[in-house]
């Protein structure tokens, strides 16, 4: 099913997963998961820097889709 699908960027793997399954008209299901709890304030890097990461992941993945 999805033998062809090569993710062109690290960073946006589960982005350019739904465009590819978008484009592919494959349909998409939920798997409902309950996580362990988590810490109460994990520290990922902050959130301007995650802000900043996901937006250049998102421009990335649109120009990739517009020019291509």
């Amino acid at each position: 099913m999805f033998k062809d699908f090569r993710p062109r960027f690290k960073e946006s793997f589960g982005g350019e997963f739904i465009v590819y399954a978008w484009l592919n008209r494959y349909k998409i299901g939920e798997y409902v998961y309950d996580p362990p709890p988590r810490r109460r304030r994990p520290r990922i890097g902050g959130r301007l820097k995650a802000n900043i990461r996901i937006f250049s992941v998102t421009m990335k993945l649109l120009t990739y889709l517009l020019f291509t």
